[in-house]
């Protein structure tokens, strides 16, 4: 097999261990409602900053995560200009990845810093 094939079952394995570790994240968050639920029902302070904790490693991981995959749109993206090949489709992308990194960390800078519990899906 060449180089290219190799490459490609390579990012399908990571691709697949990313969907597991977003499967985790998603239970995780879910625990974390249930805390949320316990913290406004019994008034338990335990409950909220376990919450807390659970959502912002959650939002830490997933941000990770994100960055990998911009790294890897604008590696796409530099690939396809070098190649004079059409980009466009690797840009959108690679803005689209910004946008998540930029969202991800808006929440993750909200979740450290307001008082406030909100409960966060991973992307």
């Amino acid at each position: 097999m060449n180089d290219k094939i190799n490459n490609e079952i390579k990012n399908l394995s990571t691709d697949q261990s990313l969907s597991g570790i977003f499967i985790i994240l998603s239970i995780a968050t879910i625990i974390g409602d249930q805390f949320v639920k316990k913290y406004y029902i019994c008034n338990d302070k335990n409950a909220y900053k376990t919450a807390k904790k659970i959502f912002i490693s959650a939002l830490t991981v997933t941000l990770l995560i994100y960055i990998y995959f911009l790294r890897n749109s604008k590696r796409d993206y530099y690939e396809r200009i070098a190649q004079n090949e059409e980009s466009f489709p690797n840009l959108i992308r690679l803005v689209g990845s910004i946008l998540l990194v930029v969202g991800i960390s808006c929440l993750l800078y909200f979740q450290i810093t307001d008082d406030e519990l909100t409960g966060v899906v991973p992307l």
